[in-house]
């Protein structure tokens, strides 16, 4: 089979994990899904089993970086503010391409230690980590940039995940761009650039 098929597999299972729960889906449903007959065992050409696709769709969601690493990057002239909304949105849209992995980690790893650190090293951390480095460039020593890159992140997944739960809006009804304006102008009165 091909390298085509096996893309599918994975994608339909991600999203249907995502939908359904790793528990909640077949190997069937994904077979189904991916295009393959049902039942046909046809996944496990490709897969030894439903725990190993499941690792193989997180690990290759999670590698496959959009543009959020090199947003963080400190090289821009820009004003704080709109670095620091450009990574905020740029946050919130890595939440929305990754949905499904988002509802896993929610809802499925918490008896997968291996990959909860996956996602807490190669996601999660590294993520803090070059935001740590960016906000150090914009702010200076004084900076707590590892606790306000902390707030950053929470903040921005949490509102992302309320807002996942009530169907896509957030359930206070703050519309994303004003969310995120106030909390760049919170970072960047921390940061010394408002009075």
């Amino acid at each position: 089979m091909s390298s085509g098929t096996r893309d599918r597999i994975v994608t339909e299972a991600m999203r249907l994990f995502g939908e359904n729960g790793f528990a909640g889906t077949s190997i069937a449903q994904i077979e189904a899904a991916a295009g393959l007959t049902p039942g046909s065992g046809g996944l496990y050409r490709h897969f030894p089993s439903k725990e190993a696709l499941l690792s193989t769709g997180i690990r290759e969601r999670i590698e496959s970086r959009n543009e959020l690493l090199p947003s963080m990057s400190p090289s821009s002239d820009a004003p704080t503010e709109a670095v620091l909304l450009k990574v905020a949105q740029l946050g919130l849209q890595r939440l929305d391409d990754e949905r499904d992995v988002n509802r896993i980690l929610v809802r499925d790893l918490a008896s997968a230690p291996e990959l909860l650190g996956f996602i807490r090293d190669a996601e999660i951390r590294t993520n803090h980590q070059a935001l740590v480095t960016l906000l150090r460039a914009l702010g200076g020593p004084q900076l707590d940039a590892e606790a306000l890159a902390a707030i950053l992140i929470d903040a921005i997944s949490h509102y992302w995940l309320l807002r996942d739960v009530f169907g896509g809006e957030h359930p206070l009804a703050v519309p994303q761009q004003r969310y995120l304006t106030t909390l760049v102008d919170m970072a960047a009165h921390l940061m010394g650039d408002k009075q």
